[in-house]
Formats: structure tokens, sequence, C-alpha cells
């Protein structure tokens, strides 16, 4: 087991959540330096040992990769469903209605990338799926 190095990026430093499928990085939420707030979302790539800041967005805690290890996908806290290209930092919002307030937290791709899960912030405990029209 070895630390990680490079972790700061511009305003703070990321705090690691996930796994790429590829095993190549990590996903997780750029934590500010001076509030302990999550401001961003960045990707740790392990060979080049380097953070990379991808978005400002703040809220979020987990950016799941999509399984091409290529992209991260994630509800903003607008309820804004987001897909950035963590090669050219291209931010993409995705047209679609979610049904209830994501939890921006909880945040799950199927393994074939063909559904989105997340849990909605409800008193009551619900779980919504959402799939692209083709």
């Amino acid at each position: 087991m070895r630390p990680l190095k490079n972790l700061n990026v511009e305003g703070g430093a990321i705090q690691p959540s996930g796994w790429s499928p590829d095993g190549r990085y990590l996903s997780g939420a750029i934590i500010s330096k001076t509030s302990s707030a999550a401001i961003g979302v960045a990707v740790y790539d392990l060979a080049a040992e380097k953070t990379i800041k991808l978005t400002d967005d703040p809220g979020q805690w987990t950016a799941p990769f999509l399984p091409d290890s290529k992209r991260l996908i994630y509800v903003t806290t607008n309820s804004e469903l987001v897909v950035v290209d963590i090669a050219t930092g291209k931010r993409r919002v995705i047209p679609v209605t979610l049904g209830s307030r994501a939890a921006t937290e909880s945040f799950a791709v199927a393994p074939d990338g063909k559904a989105l899960y997340f849990g909605a912030q409800q008193v009551e405990a619900n779980v919504w799926k959402v799939t692209r029209p083709r």
C-alpha cells in the first residue's frame, strides 16, 4: 500500500470515491481547502499520479464511471443529469426528467451502462431507474 501523490487541484483536493471499470482512474469530489464542502468533480490518474479537475459542480460526493471508463455521470444539486468526458473535460447535460429530486450521493450505473439508479430526497424510501429512449 502506498499513499497517493498530487491530490491537490485549484481550491481543494480530490476525495476519491470510485474506481473506473478499467482500474486506471479514481473519481470523486473536490473538497474545498477552506470549508470542507464538495466544490467540484475530479479524477485521479493512477499511472500519471495526478489529479485532473473536471467541473466546478458543487455538492458532488460521488461521480461514477460509465462502463467505457472514459466518462463520468452524476446528478447535480439542480437535478441535472451530467456526463463528463475525462479526456476533454467536456460537460454535457442529458435532457431527462428524473421524477424526483435526486440525492447526489446515491447514484449508480448498471454494469452494461443501460440503466442509472439513484435515490430520491424524500421522506419515504424510493429508488428510481432512468432509461433513455432509443
